[in-house]
């Protein structure tokens, strides 16, 4: 099967060589964040997503560098963005659980913090979530 180049301004580009450049852009962003350069994730993120729009991965790296930069509404749709290329994103799950608890949207929080620890039983955020659960009426 024969895939046409994707078009972008003057170059050319494979889908393939676009993948491949999203995921080192994600892969670079990710790194930017855990350094703290919230603002510069944030253009590698946005790049990638250009790059790859269908990418639920980039969606979501877009989504957490708009949380760190505390802009919860445009992190919140990317988050979901993410989650309606990849129903089992349990990263995108997690995201949105806690824009939720941090807006009080307590019913919210409890349905998504529970849909993450169906998709993620013994993922790395498994004991906090039961935590923050467990202090709940």
């Amino acid at each position: 099967m024969t895939t046409a180049p994707v078009t972008l301004g003057a170059r050319v580009r494979s889908p393939a060589t676009s993948a491949e450049a999203a995921a080192r852009l994600f892969a670079a962003g990710k790194k930017q964040l855990d350094d703290g350069r919230a603002r510069a994730a944030l253009a590698r993120f946005k790049k990638a997503v250009v790059r790859t729009p269908k990418n639920p991965d980039a969606w979501f790296g877009l989504a957490l560098a708009r949380t760190d930069l505390r802009q919860g509404l445009l992190a919140g749709r990317a988050a979901e963005r993410a989650l309606k290329l990849n129903p089992s994103h349990a990263g995108a799950t997690l995201l949105l659980a806690f824009l939720a608890q941090q807006r009080h949207d307590v019913a919210a929080s409890k349905k998504l913090y529970a849909k993450y620890l169906e998709l993620e039983p013994d993922g790395p955020f498994t004991s906090e979530v039961k935590s923050v659960i467990a202090q709940w009426p």
